[in-house]
């Protein structure tokens, strides 16, 4: 009798020990993460331990647009990297300042007439001529529109998509009047302390 229950106690006490073992040696680890399922997140529950793939493909969104808002020199970050090792490879790189955004980037934006107003829907009880049905007026301003602006282009070529003087472009988005023009404006942030590629949209919305 004593041998049937002898037999579990000592099998239990190896296979603890076992894994204590292992702990103390670094050969088990309980990493805590968690699968990442596609389209499931919100930028608020990015953590650092999650890749750049994995955080793209839970916003549901493609990966060049978490690289992008990360910015960096180009190459500095690729899609398997974490954020914890994003924050070594990119200088001044956090994810609260990523979580914040992407959160702008992704929200949705309302539809703006030429007026600036948003275009309102149209009634179900009213007829739409079918003359002006598949017509929609488009703003005539030559401005390129601050969704345009990319972190590969450079200030020059901001400028020159969206008409506006360089000079007002630079002054408008707050950085200095010797800035480099000729840089992609995903690397300024290497040289301008503080930059963010939303100030030059928010300059070309202004300005257009």
């Amino acid at each position: 009798m004593k041998i049937r229950w002898l037999l579990p106690v000592v099998w239990l006490v190896v296979l603890f020990g076992t894994i204590g073992a292992s702990q103390a040696a670094g050969w088990w680890e309980v990493s805590g993460r968690e699968d990442v399922v596609a389209g499931t997140l919100t930028v608020d529950d990015l953590k650092g331990w999650m890749s750049v793939q994995q955080a793209a493909d839970g916003l549901g969104v493609p990966v060049e647009v978490v690289i992008d808002a990360i910015g960096g020199a180009p190459g500095a970050v690729q899609p398997e990297n974490v954020f914890k090792d994003v924050e070594v490879a990119v200088p001044g790189f956090s994810l609260d300042d990523l979580r914040e955004i992407l959160r702008v980037r992704l929200s949705p934006t309302p539809a703006a007439s030429p007026s600036g107003s948003p275009t309102p829907s149209a009634s179900p009880s009213v007829a739409v001529p079918s003359a002006t049905a598949t017509h929609v007026p488009q703003p005539t301003g030559t401005g390129a529109g601050e969704s345009s602006v990319t972190g590969q282009q450079t200030l020059r070529q901001v400028a020159q998509a969206a008409g506006l003087d360089l000079a007002a472009l630079i002054a408008e988005a707050g950085l200095p009047a010797d800035v480099n023009p000729d840089v992609a404006l995903r690397t300024l942030r290497d040289t301008v302390p503080g930059f963010e590629m939303q100030q030059v949209r928010d300059a070309v919305d202004r300005l257009s």
